[in-house]
């Protein structure tokens, strides 16, 4: 099969340079997102000193990057699975992927927001140290509160996402070590399982027990029934890419025919946005397909620069919207600015991508060697 060429970036670890440019293509659009259009509201209101001056549709829609880097998520656990030799590997590789950046991350935004916003001017982004709890296990605050009883959110609103991909790193983890051979099989069967349970709770109005979104039921809170479709998605793309005649099985194409038509038939009928979605589907497909089959239409992508900031897309992530909001309002504020309002977002992802490369570098990767080696994995 020829496919793109797995880059080395470190010692230990492999990565497909491709993936990296999509993830910087999926982080962009999130930070411009945030950065001009998330809280463009009068001004009154908004969370921008430039209040709706630069809002546009392209960044109206930048939201649609974290279902991206759903599609992204989907093929890499699928690639990286096949290198663990147990369920209890494959999680603790997460731990050590996902929680070391979380911890610095959270602590740096809760202290940074306070040192930098005394006065609680902007107190939507402001939290407590309670909301540690679900930033640090990768939890809906509302879990807390329906259970406990306790009030909490999260250190940043963004961290909402995580709690999703941990959630299939669990299910997707147990099918696999089930059944490695039958891996998508075993996926697909899940899916529709779960899609046609959920679509007969929500026809005959099945009251939920508790809600993490308004639109989520304790069914859908579990098995994160909104967001199946990107992740099936990028795991089909994995199987596209390991073996290109993978559909020519007729059992594989049966279950990808009929899984992905119930998935866009679930999010017809649950998503508002619908169409939203769907562009975004065809869009990621698209680019996932060249890359598989013609790599070369995509080799305006295979750009160094393109990859380090799609590298560090988790660390941009996690830092990026309440950091980067403050940070935007400091500068335009204190300094005589003017006509370079627009800039302004655009230099603060650079200094956000900029401390993202040196928590990376001398943070993450020391603390993931160590905790590998006190893991044994």
């Amino acid at each position: 099969m020829k496919s793109v060429k797995p880059v080395l970036y470190s010692n230990d670890h492999k990565r497909i340079a491709i993936l990296d440019s999509f993830r910087f293509l999926a982080i962009t659009i999130v930070v411009l997102f945030h950065y001009y259009s998330r809280w463009a509201t009068p001004e009154e209101t908004s969370l921008y000193p430039y209040a709706d001056k630069y809002d546009n549709a392209f960044f109206q829609n930048g939201f649609l990057g974290v279902q991206f880097f759903f599609i992204i998520s989907g093929f890499v656990i699928a690639f990286t699975i096949n290198g663990c030799k147990s369920i209890l590997e494959f999680l603790k590789r997460r731990f050590i992927r996902l929680f070391p950046p979380m911890l610095f991350c959270s602590l740096l935004t809760f202290v940074f927001i306070k040192l930098l916003d005394p006065d609680k001017h902007l107190l939507q982004l402001h939290s407590n140290a309670v909301d540690l709890i679900p930033s640090l296990t990768f939890t809906e605050p509302g879990f807390f509160e329906k259970i406990f009883g306790l009030k909490t959110d999260y250190i940043d609103g963004v961290y909402w996402s995580l709690a999703i991909e941990v959630k299939f790193y669990l299910i997707f983890g147990i099918l696999y070590f089930i059944n490695r051979k039958s891996a998508w099989k075993s996926w697909c069967i899940f899916v529709l399982v779960i899609e046609l349970v959920w679509m007969l709770i929500r026809y005959y109005k099945y009251e939920p027990v508790f809600a993490s979104h308004d639109f989520f039921n304790v069914f859908s809170y579990i098995f994160i029934t909104r967001y199946l479709i990107y992740f099936t998605m990028g795991i089909l793309f994995f199987n596209l890419y390991k073996d290109r005649k993978f559909l020519n099985n007729r059992s594989n194409l049966l279950l990808a025919m009929f899984t992905i038509a119930l998935l866009f038939a679930t999010l017809y009928i649950t998503e508002v946005m619908r169409f939203k979605y769907l562009m975004l589907i065809i869009a990621a497909s698209i680019l996932f397909l060249m890359f598989i089959y013609k790599p070369t239409y995509l080799s305006f992508l295979n750009n160094k620069f393109f990859q380090l900031v799609g590298l560090l897309s988790y660390e941009i992530y996690l830092l990026h919207k309440n950091i980067g909001i403050a940070l935007i309002n400091y500068i335009i504020n204190v300094f005589s600015i003017g006509q370079y309002q627009f800039l302004v977002p655009l230099v603060i992802y650079g200094i956000i991508a900029g401390v993202s490369f040196f928590i990376f570098n001398y943070y993450e990767k020391p603390i993931s060697r160590w905790l590998r080696v006190k893991l044994s994995v």
